[in-house]
């Protein structure tokens, strides 16, 4: 995985490829290119990013015209499924928005899926803090009780129901 800085490096060359104008493929004779500016929010939303699937595998357009220097960034990226266990990217974005206190709205529109992702402090109001991990899961098992919890039936109990009859003909 990449350091902060190294990721700070990769966004300002996405952004440098991105800023300049759409009908040349280099920066304009004596036209540099837009400053990359980023505040210490967008880094930590570019890390979420690097430490979720690697900066490389999203869209370099995307990421390149990002408003880093914001305290939120706004990304709508192709990226068709989130799941929690197959390949179990769900729930590596939650677990890293938990660890980085980051707040992530998804929503989906056409073929893309929006994020809205606003790093925030551990501590302070409901609109402004983001807990642990570990809070959290606490705060949902006070809500939710322990018989909500599936569990796979015994082998036992289902070989019983295999050798139930269910009075239809044979």
């Amino acid at each position: 995985m990449r350091t902060r800085a190294q990721v700070r490096e990769y966004l300002s060359m996405c952004h440098a490829t991105w800023a300049r104008p759409r009908h040349t493929r280099g920066p304009q004779r004596g036209q540099p290119v837009a400053a990359f500016a980023c505040r210490e929010e967008g880094e930590r939303v570019a890390e979420l990013l690097e430490h979720w699937r690697g900066l490389h595998h999203f869209d370099s357009r995307a990421l390149g015209t990002a408003d880093w220097s914001r305290d939120h960034v706004y990304l709508g990226l192709h990226y068709p499924t989130l799941d929690t266990f197959d390949s179990n990217e769900l729930t590596r974005l939650v677990f890293l928005a938990h660890d980085l206190a980051i707040r992530v709205e998804v929503t989906g529109k056409r073929d893309r899926i929006q994020y809205l992702l606003t790093p925030r402090a551990r501590t302070g109001g409901v609109w402004s803090r983001h807990p642990m991990l570990e809070d959290a899961v606490r705060r949902h098992r006070e809500v939710f009780p322990a018989e909500l919890i599936y569990r796979d039936p015994s082998p036992q109990s289902a070989t019983t129901e295999a050798h139930v009859d269910t009075g239809g003909s044979q």
